[in-house]
């Protein structure tokens, strides 16, 4: 409830046409590519499944916020609440396609092998 009604005020505040600034996409398109990068060499090294890993990392709410407690005086010129938006949205996305593609590769079944009955329970 809490995080709705923080994304309904959220899109109140910010300007659609701001979203759409080519700037904005392509920092936000660079950061992705950063995080995706880092995190794929993370799951090498720990040798962790890549897939699907890779494709859930949720960024949302946690760091919309802290990113709003951020002073105003330590913020880089090209950071803006609407990259970091852009970026939640757009790893939102690469979350949902990673979600079809899980659901459309056939899980591994275990093979179910059958526990032994014993004499008493035959009847």
């Amino acid at each position: 409830m809490v995080r709705s009604f923080f994304f309904l005020l959220l899109g109140f505040f910010i300007n659609p046409m701001q979203l759409l600034s080519v700037k904005s996409i392509l920092w936000a398109v660079g950061i992705l590519i950063f995080a995706y990068s880092i995190r794929f060499v993370f799951l090498k090294i720990f040798r962790i499944a890549i897939f699907p890993g890779l494709f859930f990392a949720p960024r949302g709410l946690v760091s919309i916020l802290l990113f709003m407690y951020i002073p105003a005086t330590q913020l880089l010129p090209p950071t803006t609440l609407h990259l970091v938006i852009i970026v939640v949205i757009l790893s939102t996305v690469i979350m949902a396609i990673g979600g079809i593609i899980k659901k459309q590769i056939p899980q591994k079944k275990e093979a179910i092998i059958p526990e032994e009955r014993s004499s008493d329970t035959m009847a």
